[in-house]
Formats: C-alpha cells, sequence, structure tokens
C-alpha cells in the first residue's frame, strides 16, 4: 500500500496535463500513487494519459463533469496512502517536492496535519515571479496585518495533508466555486498544525480556470463571510475589509447595487479601521470609475 496518494483532477487540459504527470512520476519519492480524475473532458485527455497507464502507480478514472471540488473528494474516496497530495493538471512539480514533505511529516507527531511550500508563479506572457506563502497560526481565521484570511495564498497543489484529518474535516466543500482550497485550509488549521517548508517546490502557471471568474470571487467571498460570520465579527477591521472587498468585486462586475449594499455594510462594523470606511464611504459617494480605482479594481 502506498504512503501517498497523489490526486490529480482534470477537465479538457489535454495539452498541459503531461507535464503535470511527468512531474509527479519524476519525484525523487517514489512510495505512491498518482490517481488521475478526468472530470469530464471532451478533449484528447484519455489518449494522452494511456502511455503512462504502463506504470502501475498511475490509475485512470473518467466522471461526468461535477467540478474540480467534486474530482477531488471522488480521489480522496479512491485513495489509500496515508497522506493526500493534490497536483493541478497545469502546473508542475519539482523533483524533491514530495521527498522533503514526507520527511518533515516523519519527524512531526499526529497534530502535524498539512505541509506545503513556496511557489513559483509563471504567467502568460512568460514573466515569474515567486509566491511565498504565509505562515498559518493553528485556530486563527485571518491574518491581522493583512486583515485577509491567514491561510490565503496556499497552493494546493503545494500541500501534502494527512489523510486522517483530510477526512474528519469533510474534504472539500463543493458549494462553492472559488476559493475551494482556501476554505478547506480554514477547516484544517482549526484541528491541527500547518508546517511550512520556505522553498519553492512547485511551478504554478497561471491560466484561465474557475480561479481567474470575476463572478465566482465575489460569490465565494459572500460565502466565505457568510459560512464563518460568528468568528469573524469578533475581528472588525477584517470583516470591514472583506465587505469591502465583496463590494470591489460586484463593482468589477457593475453591478453597482450589490456594491453598495457591501459598502454599508462596512460603514456598520463597529470598530473597524477608520481608513476601511473612508474608502467604501468614497464609493458610496462617486462616480463608478472612480469607484473602481478606490476598490483596487
Amino acid at each position: 500500500m502506498p504512503l501517498v496518494s497523489i490526486i490529480l483532477p482534470t477537465y479538457n487540459r489535454a495539452t498541459t496535463l503531461v507535464r503535470a504527470i511527468e512531474s509527479v512520476l519524476k519525484q525523487t519519492f517514489d512510495d505512491f500513487e498518482l490517481l488521475i480524475i478526468d472530470d469530464g473532458s471532451s478533449d484528447d485527455t484519455k489518449q494522452r494519459v494511456t502511455p503512462f497507464l504502463a506504470d502501475i502507480r498511475v490509475k485512470y478514472l473518467y466522471q461526468d463533469n461535477a467540478g474540480a471540488s467534486a474530482a477531488r473528494n471522488k480521489g480522496i474516496e479512491l485513495s489509500v496512502g496515508e497522506f493526500i497530495a493534490f497536483q493541478d493538471s497545469d502546473d508542475e512539480w519539482l523533483s524533491a517536492k514530495l521527498a522533503e514533505q514526507v520527511e518533515i511529516f516523519k519527524k512531526n507527531d499526529n497534530s502535524l496535519a498539512l505541509v506545503y511550500c513556496d511557489m513559483l508563479r509563471i504567467n502568460t506572457d512568460g514573466s515569474e515571479f515567486k509566491s511565498f506563502a504565509p505562515d498559518v497560526t493553528n485556530g486563527e481565521l485571518f491574518n491581522p496585518k493583512t486583515m485577509e484570511y491567514q491561510v490565503f495564498g496556499i497552493g494546493i497543489q503545494s500541500c501534502l495533508i494527512r489523510k486522517e484529518h483530510l477526512l474528519e474535516v469533510g474534504g472539500f466543500d463543493q458549494s462553492f466555486p472559488r476559493f475551494i482550497d482556501l476554505e478547506l485550509f480554514i477547516r484544517l488549521s482549526k484541528i491541527a498544525k500547518f508546517h511550512r517548508i520556505k522553498s519553492i517546490l512547485v511551478k504554478y502557471y497561471a491560466t484561465e480556470g474557475i480561479s481567474t471568474n470575476a463572478r465566482n470571487l465575489a460569490i465565494a467571498r459572500e460565502l466565505l463571510v457568510n459560512k464563518y460570520q460568528d468568528e469573524a465579527q469578533q475581528h472588525p477591521s477584517s470583516l470591514a475589509n472583506q465587505y469591502l472587498r465583496i463590494a470591489g468585486s460586484y463593482w468589477s462586475l457593475q453591478e453597482k447595487a450589490l456594491s453598495v449594499t457591501y459598502c454599508k455594510k462596512v460603514l456598520k462594523v463597529d470598530k473597524a479601521k477608520v481608513i476601511t470606511k473612508i474608502k467604501a464611504l468614497l464609493v458610496l459617494l462617486t462616480p463608478w470609475q472612480i469607484g473602481k480605482v478606490l476598490l483596487g479594481r
């Protein structure tokens, strides 16, 4: 029985899938199974995968399109490893990724749920920059310095997770159209510890997908703030910042009524930072183009 199960969901990514698979098979740590979950692809994904099935570690499953969360949850259901890693079908792992992460788990007890690392982001124009993941404090919802969710910036493709903890929190919430990984990390951070490897072990290729859909962004931020409303209210400045970000998302979609609704929510948050309230007030009182600048859109 392999120690690690790697789940790779894919949907019409035949052109990048081979790179992702090859980077998994080139790992210096080789005690793993690779579960490729084809979420209803209509391109030549199956044909691209077929040569890799000669490796007994590689398994392929086709399912009707149900979304990334459903595909990952199916992979979790089928997995047999003690630890689970998630690869994206358009990204690339450096060869030492799994080896370094497994070694961290060996040096810690069962209170450690997740080991993650920094990434190199490669944009569509070929430019690159280092994407440094945040350090995570067990049990906290927000980072008080950024007023953002403290797990914001962790890439699912950079993670190795103890399956026991993944099952304890119930896997991925399929109601989220975006921030699917972030929401899972919030739940995991409440029950166990995270460990960051402060080096780049993943190449993240920026492409079109659910993570670039503006409407999904607005909906997901709404779902997050509602799901964690009770805890968020204990951190008024961060809560107000989330409301302002939702307002900004709707402003970028030119849905002014919803943007105004969330600006008003900002103003109603007691003890929120004055600068956040000033931004919300200015948006309410200024034309759309100026408000767009104020919200960073």
